[in-house]
């Protein structure tokens, strides 16, 4: 099995007590009101804190689909085999998750 990791930074006009609590404490009901493709969010184990897992459902090209989330800013990918993770797909996930984070920011400056 192949394992993978990267990081992104990104910067935000939201000061950042604001934005921590809106990305990790308020996201479960942010997140599907600016990401329409995203239905729900919800807690599977754990309170809330670290190492809980969330379950997080989205329907794409009438799909439904999920993923567990382990409760932390770290993403790492197993592969098949000792396949590569491409550089198309880390770009991809890279780009959604700068999208989601751009999704909140702007939610938080147009409630604030």
């Amino acid at each position: 099995m192949g394992v993978h990791s990267f990081e992104e930074e990104a910067a935000s006009p939201v000061p950042p007590a604001k934005l921590f609590k809106a990305t990790v404490h308020d996201s479960d009901e942010i997140t599907p009101k600016v990401i329409p493709v995203i239905q729900s969010i919800e807690i599977v184990e754990g309170n809330g804190g670290p190492g809980t897992v969330k379950k997080i459902t989205a329907v794409e090209d009438g799909k439904s689909s999920y993923v567990l989330n382990k409760v932390k800013i770290n993403v790492t990918f197993h592969t098949k085999g000792d396949d590569p993770l491409t550089e198309q797909i880390q770009q991809d996930v890279k780009q959604k998750s700068v999208g989601i984070f751009k999704s909140i920011e702007g939610y938080i400056l147009a409630n604030a």
